[in-house]
């Protein structure tokens, strides 16, 4: 009898821990991740699964002079507790499909108003980026860059490829060749 054909405990990749790591990562928690580690002979380099990260934390509220004065952005109307939802069910419901559709509908990718440059054809900046968070009863306003960034705690880098690829995916959808 060959012993792989029967073993007396299955895998269960649930319980191992870069799976876990992986979990914790996804949910926003506090988790185990990689570091390079250069090896001993010093030529190649190795990932070791040692380096502590810290959880996820909603960052602070706008409190930008600009953002106070100005009537395009509604910051102060966003109510903390309002926030604290928008985070737990950013990171703790979504999956990573659901996140960037999530904030791909709250970002709108516009052509800019104004070109700064002489020549508007070689402007470098076609498109502007503007914000927005969902309150109760479905309705739109439109926050600062900082706020829509502190309220998810994602990065902005994040947010411009996610957006960025979702728009190109609506320019031109997938042809299919017979």
């Amino acid at each position: 009898m060959r012993c792989h054909e029967n073993r007396c405990r299955k895998s269960t990749s649930e319980e191992w821990c870069r799976n876990q790591n992986k979990i914790k990562r996804f949910r926003g928690e506090a988790y185990i991740g990689f570091q390079t580690v250069n090896s001993s002979e010093g030529i190649s380099k190795k990932l070791l699964q040692s380096q502590t990260r810290k959880a996820r934390t909603m960052g602070k509220t706008c409190t930008s002079k600009k953002c106070e004065r100005s009537l395009v952005f509604k910051c102060r109307q966003v109510d903390e507790g309002v926030r604290v939802k928008l985070f737990e069910n950013f990171w703790k419901s979504m999956d990573l499909g659901h996140r960037i559709n999530y904030v791909c509908s709250l970002v709108d990718y516009i052509d800019t108003k104004t070109k700064t440059t002489c020549n508007p054809n070689y402007s470098r900046r076609l498109k502007t980026l503007c914000y927005h968070l969902n309150l109760e009863k479905n309705t739109r306003i439109r926050v600062c860059k900082k706020m829509f960034l502190s309220t998810l705690s994602i990065g902005e880098f994040q947010v411009r490829q996610w957006v960025k690829r979702n728009f190109r995916e609506i320019l031109t959808p997938n042809t299919t060749k017979m």
